[in-house]
């Protein structure tokens, strides 16, 4: 997996900071976001782990969100994916996080769809 920033100040409402990782399959989008593609998407089975933190050293583990790309189709109720959080030591919390993720996520639809993690350089 590839980290996609540093350590950072979070919005995410279970984060106070984050680091957030994406699965090697999704490589080529990140990097045709990054360089201002925004009509990208990712496909399905592409990961992301949002690593949860109560610090800012990105030091004190507090759990991870998980989201999988499971359909082409993002205009779904849950916007094509699944959610999840995850303890500190791995195991589910809420294995079933959708509705509470995507409404969040909802307005991240320039580049991969409800993927609201933006390149440094935008």
């Amino acid at each position: 997996y590839t980290p996609l920033h540093q350590c950072k100040k979070s919005e995410h409402p279970a984060a106070e900071y984050v680091i957030t990782y994406l699965s090697p399959n999704a490589q080529s989008v990140w990097d045709a976001y990054s360089n201002g593609d925004t009509d990208v998407d990712f496909e399905p089975g592409t990961v992301s782990v949002k690593v949860q933190y109560s610090d800012k050293d990105c030091s004190d583990l507090t759990g991870y969100t998980v989201m999988e790309k499971t359909s082409a189709d993002s205009s779904g109720e849950l916007g094509g994916g699944r959610w999840q959080y995850l303890k500190e030591s791995g195991e589910c919390n809420d294995c079933d996080a959708g509705s509470a993720c995507v409404n969040c996520h909802t307005p991240c639809m320039s580049g991969p769809a409800y993927f609201c993690t933006q390149p440094e350089s935008m």
